[in-house]
């Protein structure tokens, strides 16, 4: 029990500036909703139409403004339609997540962390099917893709495997929020 609770002290530790971005994103989510100009800042994005959608899809991607992507693809303008609004968006996220996917592939190959995940895998093996079943659950959470993209990078996972899946589970929660399912 000890060395759970220091484990999950590390990863707080460890993942600070993501957790705290993520935080910073939902406050701003929130202040979209309660302030009038931010809203309407937000609405001269969906004044663009699916290139706005595209835009918003890359937000929905990152956790500092997945947030406010949230709160435009809920109010995605009626004009446009919503399974093209899901599509364009769940492109526009899951090319997000394809350059942080090749960043942390890049950097687990070849730089300072390659030495320290080869220590990690050689004390703790993990098998590759749990990688990616965890990062697939990631994916469709509300948690940051950012986490994702990073595990399914450091794993054994090919980018063309890891984009079929950001795409599907990013579409499918564009849609959501649309309100098409």
């Amino acid at each position: 029990m000890i060395q759970y609770g220091h484990m999950e002290l590390s990863f707080i530790r460890h993942h600070r500036k993501e957790l705290i971005a993520f935080s910073v994103g939902i406050l701003l989510a929130a202040l979209a909703l309660l302030m009038p100009n931010m809203h309407r800042a937000l609405d001269r994005l969906d004044q663009l139409g699916y290139a706005g959608m595209f835009l918003t899809g890359i937000m929905y991607g990152s956790g500092l403004t997945s947030g406010l992507a949230i709160i435009i693809f809920a109010d995605a303008p009626s004009h446009l339609n919503p399974i093209l609004v899901g599509l364009i968006g769940g492109l526009g996220s899951a090319l997000y997540d394809l350059l942080i996917f090749q960043i942390t592939r890049q950097q687990s190959e070849h730089g300072w962390l390659a030495s320290v995940l080869q220590k990690i895998r050689h004390r703790h093996p993990i098998p590759n099917w749990i990688e990616m079943l965890t990062g697939f659950a990631i994916l469709v959470s509300p948690l940051p893709d950012e986490l994702a993209a990073g595990l399914f990078g450091l794993g054994k996972s090919r980018a063309r495997k890891f984009f079929a899946y950001s795409f599907a589970s990013n579409t499918i929660g564009v849609l959501i929020i649309n309100g098409v399912f």
